[in-house]
């Protein structure tokens, strides 16, 4: 009810009606501040373009930071064993993760480096200094 009454301002101060849609924007804040729902205060504020209020949050909760141009932890990982020559389901098979995961890590480190296939995604690799994964097993024969 109260996002309701968000959105309903959203579309009030769009009209051009902005008395109508402050004092509705205020009401739907309060609610949700009442109720200790921080993060939608925030987010309703960024959306109305109001600062949120003191009591709140300064900006939006994020979720964990990237690694931007550096492979994460998981997929130097993939790409480890990539270079020892394993498939994805392989690797995926070594990692208990699954192939749509190993697909993901790989095409994600390609783009990091720039290239378009898993072979010049090694070669780029072991330039950067990046070893393959120490064998622990066989992970072709699924052991």
């Amino acid at each position: 009810m109260l996002l309701a009454r968000a959105a309903q301002a959203r579309c009030l101060a769009a009209a051009g009606r902005r008395d109508a849609a402050t004092a509705l924007t205020e009401t739907a804040r309060a609610g949700l501040r009442e109720l200790g729902a921080t993060y939608a205060v925030s987010r309703l504020a960024a959306l109305t373009g109001h600062e949120a209020s003191p009591s709140g949050p300064r900006s939006p909760v994020r979720g964990p930071r990237g690694y931007g141009d550096q492979l994460s932890p998981r997929e130097l990982e993939a790409v480890r064993h990539m270079l020892n020559g394993l498939t994805n389901p392989e690797i995926a098979r070594a990692l208990y993760r699954s192939p749509k995961t190993i697909a993901a890590q790989l095409k994600s480190a390609m783009r990091k480096h720039g290239v378009t296939s898993r072979t010049a995604l090694a070669v780029s690799a072991l330039r950067a200094g990046i070893t393959p994964a120490e064998p622990a097993g066989d992970a072709r024969s699924g052991a």
